[in-house]
């Protein structure tokens, strides 16, 4: 009796072990394309849908600046209200929005940033499980500055837009 349950013990640890590392890796691929996929802008759009009537990113050349954001974040919110206050930002970049929530919730919210939403800007959506493959983190907010279709900048969290603004020339 004392072996059965010697041996079903191990095979529950062993079955756990191989979860978690299994788990793991399959996390760490995840996120490992996901970075491979924000060094390019256009390859990134490609991964992401809009709804139909919203506005599509259309010069991948022009210096953009994209937000993974979500609308009820209090983080998100203190970073697109330092954007909407620099409309310099909006006038330097193409601003490019990501949000795993739906159209509604997105817009009732920008309805609050007038500079941005006069501004000519491009929202996406994401499924959430498709963050991490798609942009290599889960964290919001998350800002990408491209220049000629290339990843320049990024930034992880609450980022001041001094340094938004002068991401292009570092």
């Amino acid at each position: 009796m004392k072996k059965i349950t010697l041996v079903g013990i191990s095979l529950i640890i062993l079955s756990a072990v191989s979860y978690m590392i299994v788990n793991s890796i399959t996390k760490l691929n995840m996120k490992s394309e996901g970075e491979k996929n924000t060094l390019v802008l256009s390859s990134l759009i490609s991964q992401l849908t809009t709804s139909e009537g919203e506005a599509r990113l259309q010069n991948f050349l022009k210096p953009s600046l994209l937000i993974y954001f979500n609308s009820e974040c209090d983080y998100c919110q203190k970073q697109l209200e330092q954007i909407n206050a620099f409309p310099e930002i909006l006038k330097k970049y193409q601003l490019v929005l990501v949000s795993y929530q739906d159209r509604e919730a997105v817009n009732s919210y920008l309805e609050k940033l007038p500079a941005i939403k006069g501004s000519n800007y491009a929202l996406y959506y994401v499924s959430p499980e498709n963050v991490l493959p798609t942009f290599g983190k889960s964290g919001v907010p998350q800002l990408f500055v491209y220049q000629d279709n290339l990843l320049k900048n990024s930034f992880k969290g609450l980022t001041k837009s001094e340094t938004i603004f002068n991401a292009i020339e570092l």
